[in-house]
């Protein structure tokens, strides 16, 4: 038997939801239409603030980043996911659709990509569309989206920070994403005195006194 998908902390928004739907039924004398005015199977608008509530209604599936075929959308997400986190903590959810071959490639598309979730970082992106295409707006921090649209400048500025994510604003204002692991030093037994560093993700005690992980 599916079951559907809860996010994090949604009973009382999704009460705050019902309440308000219910107040504004009263001042205008008819209920609101369902699923707050969004589309089923396709990404919303960035006019479109969805609402707990909305998620609660829609059936979701976790998708598989890792075997992600070579080539597919989910192949693209997880490598730009990647340079800030390990794709065992990233979540991703797409709406489910029980007649698609999910053994395809291109069974998951970026119009079904719905909401990605970074626990470790306390980082959520919401999939909308803009110009036939879905950007990941955070919502966390208003009207910022993942871009890998950048200038060579910007490039050139990114280059020392692969662990890092460019967004963006309506106004094309760019803001660089960084996680904040501890580098260290590997161990190599050929190679004792290398001077290369690597970001340690696994280092529980120095997440647990980080305010904010990025």
């Amino acid at each position: 038997r599916r079951k559907r998908h809860r996010l994090p902390k949604i009973v009382v928004p999704a009460l705050l939801d019902a309440l308000a739907a219910l107040l504004d039924a009263d001042q205008s004398g008819g209920p609101d239409p369902p699923g707050g005015g969004g589309r089923k199977g396709e990404a919303r608008q960035p006019s479109e603030v969805a609402s707990a509530s909305d998620f609660d209604e829609e059936e979701l599936i976790l998708l598989d980043l890792l075997h992600a075929p070579a080539e597919s959308y989910l192949h693209s997400l997880a490598t730009v996911l990647s340079r800030v986190e390990s794709l065992s903590h990233v979540l991703a959810w797409a709406a489910y659709d029980d007649t698609a071959a999910l053994g395809q490639p291109d069974a998951i598309t970026q119009d079904e990509l719905r909401i990605v979730s970074l626990p470790r970082l306390k980082l959520t992106f919401q999939a909308l569309m803009v110009d036939n295409s879905v950007r990941l707006y955070s919502v966390d921090h208003a009207d910022l989206f993942i871009t890998n649209e950048r200038s060579e400048t910007e490039s050139a500025m990114l280059e020392a920070i692969p662990h890092s994510l460019l967004l963006s604003n309506s106004n094309s204002e760019c803001s660089v994403l960084v996680c904040a692991w501890p580098p260290c030093r590997p161990q190599i037994e050929s190679v004792p005195f290398s001077t290369s560093l690597v970001l340690d993700r696994s280092d529980v005690k120095w997440a647990g006194n980080l305010e904010h992980p990025y």
